[in-house]
């Protein structure tokens, strides 16, 4: 493409000309990009050739730690559906396996896309039709889908109670064909209740609820629920024997919602001395089985279990022993199959916790008196397994942890058993796969083309800083990316160039600490990371975070938030800077200081105009305030000077330079009362004058905001955020961009729309350009494709010729 063409390129072009390009590239790997159709139309036809979307790296599945919750599983239609809770959008997995271990969704479905519900920990069951799916969030409530066994979901997900005072772990589930029944506990001021709430078919919840235990303070926990083809079994863990010595009661409920074991009561299934806890019950044809974990042989815990008839009497009242191991047994869960019921637990008689499992018969008995070791430490530590059966055997499937006190991210793995106990899979199977997560793009231009970096999850070591080269015409040069040598948790990456090279900025964690200091690498042109061990722009004790960097005169200026002065008891942050010269040389080591340090200072920004840089940054009483640096390291406006005085700013100012002029744009909000913002912007010129006033830039019904810019030699380029519904304060929003001349007229007042698609988090634009109208826009998505399931940095090349 060329702007002296005079020619815009078409979506269908721009779609051959990139796939050619991305085919053709001498350095792809085996691995290709993902080249998407193009979203959007209305660009092309407010005059901004746009390219279709596309990666920055090639997405491979991968193996990933990404559950937060151990797993549950339910069978139904032919088929397991393993669901759990996930670091990824939404929050909630699943993945459906064939009896035969072919699984069917290797990254995962997606139970709770955005616009998304507050994710949980989940349960399931299957109606007969459609497997449905609740979980609780302790502080927002429990909420469900259901899924398909063909793996859609249907419908809309619905609300059970949007209470904040439902405690203890996933909800107690169990479905018929008419009607699911939910159990969950209810959280009072002084006394904890087990309720229950039942969900039509069509996922429509019935507002009466039924309390079957009486209101009592401390434990009222661990609530499970089985169906028998004629009324549902609500088990639970009871204070009413004491509160640190619970007991486990249940209550008969009809599909009706009639309570059969008196509102408030229930009745005992075990009472013991020592602790009973965590309950499972299932209905295993004859009775109902119920098994715990137990304390009443004092120590560790073991596991117990006991029959209940139709009628509610209970054949075992002192339990059968399922487990009596060295070490702790505990969590246990059950299923039926074909008149055998596998009990499955997690062990910890290695010393590290394991799955181990037990058949138990219809009428009692215990088959595998010393157990079935089912995991075998793949993972350090294998948790919470859980277990369900269909097509004549078992899955059990658990989260496989670090250590002893990991929480998550795990992975989740299972393995089949068949109903003569053996174990079908050597190795497990694992259900937690994905593309590696990518955010928080940054890019620069070089006389090359561009450097794209971002953060990403591929490693156990969690999120690194990577980066990839980028031909003007969109060909990737890094489709596997280059890895840079960042710590612990980078955040806030900014990139500038020198023409040749890059500078790559961003702010990290101190080992065993909370505070962040600036680190940052050089790139070469072709590729080569220059500071193997990275460089350190700042040693001094206090927290320092988002850099943002520009090169002019020679040199790099890399400005940051700085909290230094904490330690001498001004608990606010001020705006620091260093230069850095090509060879990698921090000029001023730790920084000197742009703001005053009389107010709480924020968001910097850097760019150069006329012969100097130009430092901007957010400040309590004056909104926007700027200070000029020469390359030479002269600070000429200590303190900084006023650029904009009124207006409450939302967000982090943005700049872009024509060399002459800078363009300041900063998101505002519309009111003091109100979380909707607009898109503003000003002029500054390179004596740090404001030409004119602020022009509204971007402004609608919804929050705009989070803007960035760019000149791109004919016009200065503004993309941002919009809300895509309302008050979702850019939960699902949209990216748009506008175009503004040098003298400060908006040419697009509605915004040209770059990544629209429904429903999806299209976040985090940031631009750059390499002249001649060219540019690129990059922002964070949430990609559906089967090969990828999470959120990715996805690219588009505009030119405003």
């Amino acid at each position: 493409m060329s702007r002296r063409s005079g020619a815009r390129l078409p979506g269908a072009v721009w779609r051959a000309v990139l796939a050619g390009l991305l085919l053709a590239c001498d350095s792809m790997p085996e691995d290709t990009l993902l080249l998407e159709p193009e979203e959007t139309a209305e660009a092309a036809a407010a005059g901004l050739s746009v390219s279709p979307p596309f990666d920055v790296t090639a997405p491979r599945l991968r193996p990933q730690r990404l559950a937060e919750s151990g797993p549950a599983i339910a069978f139904g239609g032919g088929r397991f559906l393993v669901v759990w809770r996930d670091t990824r959008v939404g929050g909630v997995f699943a993945s459906r396996m064939d009896p035969d271990g072919t699984l069917k969704d290797p990254s995962g479905i997606a139970l709770n896309p955005e616009p998304s519900l507050p994710s949980g920990d989940p349960s399931v069951a299957y109606d007969g039709t459609n497997f449905v799916v609740v979980w609780r969030n302790s502080s927002d409530g429990i909420f469900g889908t259901r899924v398909s066994p063909g793996g859609a979901v249907v419908g809309p997900r619905f609300t059970v109670s949007n209470s904040d005072e439902i405690g203890g772990g996933p909800p107690g589930l169990a479905c018929a064909p008419t009607v699911c029944m939910v159990a969950f506990e209810s959280i009072g001021d002084l006394a904890t209740t087990i309720t229950a709430r039942r969900v039509l078919p069509d996922g429509t919840v019935l507002q009466n609820e039924a309390s079957l235990s009486p209101d009592l303070p401390g434990i009222m926990s661990d609530t499970t629920v089985a169906w028998n083809g004629e009324r549902f079994l609500v088990v639970w863990a009871d204070a009413r024997g004491g509160e640190s010595t619970p007991d486990i009661y249940g209550n008969r409920v009809l599909p009706d919602g009639t309570v059969l074991d008196g509102a408030r009561l229930g009745f005992p299934i075990a009472r013991a001395s020592g602790v009973q806890r965590h309950p499972s019950v299932v209905w295993t044809g004859t009775r109902f089985l119920v098994v715990w974990d137990d304390t009443r042989r004092g120590g560790a815990p073991d596991i117990f279990a006991a029959r209940v008839r139709d009628s509610g009497e209970v054949s075992e009242p002192g339990g059968i022993r399922i487990s009596t191991a060295s070490g702790a047994q505990r969590f246990p869960r059950v299923a039926p199959q074909g008149g055998k019921s596998l009990i499955v637990w997690e062990d910890l008689r290695s010393g590290h916790r394991r799955a181990w499992g037990a058949r138990i018969t219809e009428a009692g008995e215990l088959v595998d008196t010393s157990g079935i070791p089912i995991s075998e430490g793949e993972e350090p530590e294998e948790r919470l397994p859980f277990v369900a059966g269909g097509g004549d055997r078992y899955l059990v499937a658990w989260a496989g942890a670090v250590d002893a006190t990991d929480e998550g991210p795990m992975y989740i793995r299972g393995k089949r058993v068949s109903r003569p106990g053996e174990v079908l899979d050597d190795t497990s199977k694992l259900f937690t796969r994905a593309a590696n997560r990518q955010e928080v793009p940054a890019v620069a231009a070089n006389a090359d083309g561009y450097l794209v970096a971002w953060r990403e999850t591929r490693s156990p070591d969690g999120p690194t800083v990577y980066a990839a080269r980028m031909r003007p015409d969109g060909s990737v040069l890094d489709v596997n990316g280059i890895r840079l040598p960042s710590g612990m948790d980078p955040q806030y990456i900014q990139v500038a160039s020198d023409g040749r090279d890059f500078l790559v900025v961003w702010a990290e964690r101190e080992p065993g600490g909370y505070d962040k200091n600036i680190r940052g690498a050089r790139v070469s042109r072709s590729g080569a990371v220059l500071d193997a061990t990275g460089i350190s722009l700042v040693t001094v004790t206090g927290d320092q975070e988002r850099p943002a960097v520009d090169f002019f005169g020679g040199v790099y200026l890399v400005v940051w938030e700085d909290d230094r002065e904490r330690e001498t008891g001004m608990d606010a942050f001020s705006i620091y800077g260093a230069r850095v010269s090509t060879s990698g040389v921090v000029l001023e080591p730790d920084g000197r200081r742009f703001s005053s340090g009389l107010a709480f200072t924020s968001s910097p920004g850097v760019t150069h105009a006329g012969s100097n840089f130009l430092v901007t940054w957010s400040e309590d009483g004056t909104p926007i305030r700027g200070a000029r640096m020469t390359p030479g390291g002269t600070m000429l406006d200590p303190g900084g000077f006023p650029l904009l005085t009124t207006g409450p700013v939302a967000s982090v100012p943005s700049l872009s330079t024509d060399g002459t002029v800078v363009l300041v744009v900063w998101e505002q909000w519309q009111g003091p009362n109100t979380n909707l913002s607009d898109v503003y912007g000003m002029r500054v010129t390179s004596g740090g004058t404001v030409p004119g006033t602020p022009f509204l830039i971007a402004s609608g019904p919804l929050s705009e905001g989070n803007p960035r810019a760019t000149f791109d030699g004919n016009v200065h380029l503004v993309v941002w955020e919009r809300d895509d519904e309302p008050l979702s304060f850019r939960s699902v929003s949209d990216v748009f961009a506008t175009r503004v001349t040098q003298a400060g007229a908006v040419l697009d007042v509605a915004g040209i729309p770059l990544a629209t698609t429904p429903d999806v988090a299209e976040r985090g634009p940031v631009v750059a350009s390499v002249g001649g109208a060219r540019s690129v826009v990059l922002f964070e998505r949430w990609v559906p494709a089967p090969e990828v399931n999470e959120t990715r940095v996805r690219a588009r090349l505009l030119d405003s010729d």
